[in-house]
C-alpha cells in the first residue's frame, strides 16, 4: 500500500514524465475487465435449467434418424488452422480456461440477464405470448437508441483499432446505428484485451462494458459477431431453445462423426 501510495504522490508531484508514462503501461496490463467469480455465478445458473431446456426439445425417435441422415451428408470441410490460438472466436475462446463461462461462447452476461433467461426458461418456455412480453419488458434499457458511444483501453493494438474502425462503419452503413469515440459518456464501449478472449455484452447494460478483441479476434468477420452482440436486444438472444437446439445437435454430430475424423 505504501508503495501504491509513492507511486500516485510522484506521479501527481511531476516526479518524470517517462516514469508516469512507465506507471500508466503497468497500470493498463492490469486485468480489471472480467469479474470472475461473477462469471461463474451466471455460468452456474444457466446450467442450472439446461436438463429442462433439454427436455423440452427431446428429439423423437423419427426425428433422431432424420437429423442423422442430414449430418450423414452434409459436406465435411476440413479447416487448414494458421493461427496458433484459433482461427474463429470459438476456437480462441474454447482454448481459454474461462471460455466455457461465456454464454453462447463469446457473451459476458450481467447477474439480471442471467436471472432473466432463467425465469423465461422456469415459467414461460412453452407460452409463446407470455414470453414475448417477458422478453419485451426491459427492452427499452437495452437499446442503444443515442447511438453507441465508445473508446480505445490505452492496451489496444494499432490492429485492434484499425478492424474495430472498419467494422464500425460497416454496421453504420448497414444500420441505423451511430458510433462516436467519447470516453466520457455515461454508458460507453472500453474497446480493450482481456484475458486472452473474445466477448462482449448484450445491449446496453449501462455504464462501462467491455468488448475484449485479444489475439486472434483482429479480424473484421469476428468484430462483426460481437458487434452484432452488443447491438442486439436480449429480445434477439434469449430465446432458450437456441442454446437447447445447438447442445442437441453437437451431441448427435459427435455421436455420428466417425472416428477418424478430428474435431471441426
Amino acid at each position: 500500500m505504501r508503495a501504491f501510495l509513492l507511486v500516485l504522490f510522484c506521479v501527481g508531484s511531476g516526479f518524470s514524465s517517462v516514469f508516469q508514462e512507465k506507471v500508466k503501461n503497468a497500470l493498463a496490463k492490469v486485468n480489471i475487465t472480467l469479474d470472475i467469480e461473477q462469471l461463474r455465478k451466471t455460468h452456474d445458473r444457466i446450467e442450472g435449467v439446461r436438463p429442462k431446456i433439454e427436455e423440452m426439445l427431446k428429439l423423437s425417435p423419427q426425428e433422431k434418424i432424420s437429423l442423422a441422415d442430414l449430418v450423414e451428408h452434409t459436406i465435411k470441410v476440413r479447416k487448414n488452422h494458421v493461427r496458433p490460438k484459433g482461427d474463429s472466436i470459438e476456437e480462441i475462446n474454447h482454448k481459454s480456461k474461462l471460455g466455457g463461462l461465456l454464454y453462447q461462447g463469446d457473451i459476458v452476461l450481467t447477474k439480471t440477464q442471467a436471472e432473466d433467461i432463467v425465469e423465461d426458461t422456469k415459467a414461460n418456455t412453452n407460452n409463446r405470448p407470455k414470453r414475448q412480453a417477458f422478453l419485451d419488458r426491459r427492452l427499452p434499457q437495452t437499446r442503444w437508441d443515442k447511438g453507441v458511444d465508445y473508446y480505445f483501453h490505452s492496451n489496444a493494438t494499432e490492429d485492434v483499432k484499425r478492424v474495430f474502425l472498419k467494422a464500425m462503419n460497416i454496421w453504420m452503413k448497414d444500420t441505423c446505428i451511430d458510433f462516436r469515440e467519447n470516453d466520457k459518456a455515461e454508458d460507453r464501449l472500453c474497446v480493450t484485451r482481456s484475458a486472452g478472449l473474445c466477448f462482449s455484452s448484450v445491449g446496453r447494460v449501462g455504464g462501462l462494458q467491455n468488448l475484449s478483441l485479444d489475439d486472434g479476434c483482429e479480424s473484421v468477420r469476428a468484430l462483426a459477431v460481437l458487434c452484432f452482440d452488443i447491438c442486439a436486444t436480449r429480445k434477439q438472444h434469449y430465446h432458450a431453445s437456441s442454446l437447447a437446439f445447438a447442445v442437441i445437435i453437437c451431441n448427435i454430430v459427435q455421436e455420428h462423426r466417425r472416428p477418424s475424423e478430428p474435431n471441426a
